[in-house]
Order: C-alpha cells, then sequence, then structure tokens
C-alpha cells in the first residue's frame, strides 16, 4: 500500500513526457518538413535575336534614311532636344565628319504584349578644327582691329546678345584644342570684325536688329555674319585666334573629347517614306541593328527551402523540440505531482466513519475522543 502512491506519480509524469515529446515536434521539425513549395508567375526568356546590317545613311531636312548595301530602308525622324543639332551635323559636312553612324531599333516582348519597344541613331563625329578656328598673326588685321586686340577688349553690352552668348562659352570650349597648344591659356581679348577684317559692335548698336529666340538655323545663320578675334595669354608669346562665331556655338553643344565626339538621340521610325529621294552630301557608312527579345509566362516552382537544408536543421530543431519537452514535463509534471499528492492525502486521511458509529451506552464525548484517537493513529 506504501509504494502505490509513488507509482501513480511516477506513470503521471512519464505519461506527461511522453505527451510533450509528441505534441512539441510538431512546432519545429514537423513544420519543417511540412514546408512545401509556392508556385510563382515569372516571364522566362525564350529567345534573344539581333541582326546587324551594313549600309549608309543620308538625309532630308527633317528626317534620316538607312540604305542597307543588300536592299531595303528605314527612315526615322530625331526627336529630343538634341534633334537639330543631329540634322545640322549631317548638314555640316565642312564642320564635322561623320566617321560612323548606327541606327538601333530593339523590341521587348512577353507573349503578346510589347513591353518596351526603342529607336536610337548615335552619330561618332570627328571636327575639323580648321573649320572653327585658325591661327593668325598681328599682320592679319586691320590697324583697328589690332588696338582692340592690344587693349584687351572684351564683348560688353554694345554687343548683341545672339554674339555675347556665342563669345561666353569659349568658357566652356578646350582652348588648348582650338589652339593646337599645351599649358594654360586664358582669353585676354575678343573682338568682333566682319568680313573687312574691321571691328563690330564697338559703338551704339542704333539700327541692328536681331531675332529675340532664335531657333538654332537662325542663330547659325546671324552668327555665320562675323568673326571672332580672340587673343589667348598664358604662353611665352600670346596666340591670336580668328573663329567662326556659328561653328563654336555647335562645338559648344557637344561633348568634345579629342575633337571627337558621340551624339545619340532617340527616334521615330517612319512608315510610307520608302522611295523618297535625300539631300544627303555625305557618303556616311551606317549600321542598322535589330533586336528582339522575347518572353513567355510560366509557373516556377519555388520550393522555400531544399531537401538538404532541411537534413542540416532536423538536427537543431529536434535538440529545440526536446529541451522545450523537458521543460514542459517538468513544469506540468510538478503540478501534476501536487495534484497527486493532494489526492493521496485524502485518500488516506482517516475519517469520522473509519472510527465507526457511537456505541451503545457511548457518550458523545467518549465517541469523539476515540474518533480523534483513531484520526492521529493514538497520538
Amino acid at each position: 500500500m506504501s509504494n502505490r502512491p509513488h507509482r501513480t506519480r511516477a506513470f503521471g509524469r512519464l505519461a506527461a513526457s511522453l505527451l510533450c515529446l509528441l505534441l512539441l515536434p510538431s512546432c519545429l521539425t514537423q513544420a519543417l518538413w511540412e514546408a512545401d513549395t509556392e508556385s510563382l508567375s515569372a516571364p522566362k526568356l525564350v529567345a534573344a535575336h539581333t541582326e546587324r546590317s551594313d549600309g549608309n545613311l543620308d538625309h532630308t531636312e527633317s528626317a534620316v534614311v538607312w540604305r542597307g548595301l543588300e536592299g531595303g530602308e528605314v527612315w526615322a525622324r530625331p526627336t529630343g532636344p538634341d534633334a537639330e543639332l543631329v540634322m545640322t551635323s549631317l548638314s555640316y559636312a565642312k564642320f564635322c565628319e561623320v566617321q560612323d553612324a548606327t541606327l538601333d531599333w530593339s523590341r521587348v516582348t512577353c507573349d503578346a504584349e510589347v513591353l518596351q519597344e526603342s529607336s536610337h541613331l548615335e552619330l561618332i563625329l570627328r571636327l575639323q578644327r580648321a573649320e572653327v578656328a585658325e591661327a593668325i598673326s598681328e599682320l592679319d588685321l586691320t590697324p583697328a582691329a589690332l588696338a582692340h586686340v592690344r587693349a584687351g577688349t572684351s564683348v560688353d553690352q554694345h554687343v548683341p546678345l545672339v554674339f555675347r552668348q556665342a563669345a561666353f562659352q569659349l568658357s566652356a570650349i578646350d582652348v588648348n584644342w582650338l589652339a593646337d597648344r599645351q599649358g594654360a591659356l586664358t582669353v585676354g581679348a575678343m573682338v568682333y570684325v566682319d568680313a573687312a577684317g574691321e571691328p563690330m559692335f564697338t559703338g551704339e548698336l542704333a539700327g541692328y536688329k536681331s531675332i529675340a529666340r532664335p531657333n538654332l538655323s537662325q542663330r547659325l545663320e546671324e552668327l555665320a555674319r562675323a568673326r571672332l578675334v580672340v587673343r589667348l595669354d598664358g604662353g611665352t608669346t600670346p596666340v591670336l585666334l580668328r573663329l567662326r562665331p556659328d561653328h563654336l556655338w555647335l562645338v559648344s553643344m557637344l561633348r568634345v573629347i579629342g575633337g571627337r565626339a558621340v551624339l545619340r538621340v532617340p527616334v521615330t521610325l517612319l512608315t510610307g517614306e520608302t522611295g523618297k529621294p535625300a539631300i544627303g552630301s555625305q557618303n556616311v557608312s551606317a549600321t542598322y541593328v535589330q533586336q528582339v527579345t522575347r518572353y513567355q509566362r510560366g509557373r516556377i516552382e519555388n520550393e522555400r527551402m531544399s531537401i538538404w537544408g532541411k537534413i542540416a536543421l532536423t538536427p537543431v530543431t529536434l535538440a529545440i523540440d526536446l529541451v522545450l519537452g523537458i521543460a514542459w514535463s517538468a513544469v506540468f509534471g510538478s503540478d501534476y505531482n501536487d495534484d497527486d499528492d493532494e489526492r493521496e492525502d485524502l485518500q488516506t486521511r482517516p475519517s469520522s466513519h473509519d472510527a465507526g458509529p457511537r456505541r451503545p451506552g457511548e457518550s458523545e464525548q467518549q465517541w469523539r475522543a476515540r474518533v480523534h484517537a483513531w484520526q492521529t493513529g493514538g497520538r
């Protein structure tokens, strides 16, 4: 009878521990192995094709045309802020040589949907320095122009705005390239002269009319009326240059490095222009590049964790589950033992009924004393 409570408590702790170990793995280990894959919709590359065709580039007043060596032609109109500069560069053959040109068209599709489509024209230019500036000496100047150069004359409010803006662009241009000299050169004097070499804009501007907001063609036409004589200081002797203001303005619009510049502008492909004559005077080699990239949507299975990853993590999750199981068993097993002990006390504690009822002739006081002795074991 005395070993029964101990067996009951041991059985309760074992049952609680088994219950914890059976339930807890479902929190980590079981969840780890029940992690399934997820299905995603994603585009998949199915084809990428690039075709290059050689030909020549020609142009009209507002469009360019590529004509293939093996036939075929593509018409396009430059767009964007540099569109007019592109057409002007193609027209000014003496100012710059177009060494190469590329007309490219690309399209990206997904199923039947066009995701992206673009067309660009890229020109590689070689600037002709002699068409921008020429080196001169004091003997090439008239006495009046020479006096202004020696006096260090510069542009002022008497110079029209269009010419004043062109002269100010010298600060943004590589003057060493213009002068074909090395060293730190600075502008010491500037004076505009006319076709006869006489100074211009040295007095009031009475009677001179200038376009308020000229476009590029109008600006270049107005600047072509004069020449700009510049004295550059910084070397052993001053350098005298005679510049074409119109070509100077074009140089300022280009990013020139070592006499070369690259122009890349978006274009709009034209239809219905085939067969029209062009007016281009340059025989420009050009390449037409067509790029087509096709994607297709499909379902892909993205496994959240590989089988090797699950195997690697299983010992860790089992260890965590075991520790949590023991902790849970300790907590809930202790509560269970307390309840068991309480029930044992209730079961083993003598009651008044075990002492029996009052006997015949036994007073109530005698009966109570007998019950007390029974419950206390005679103590």
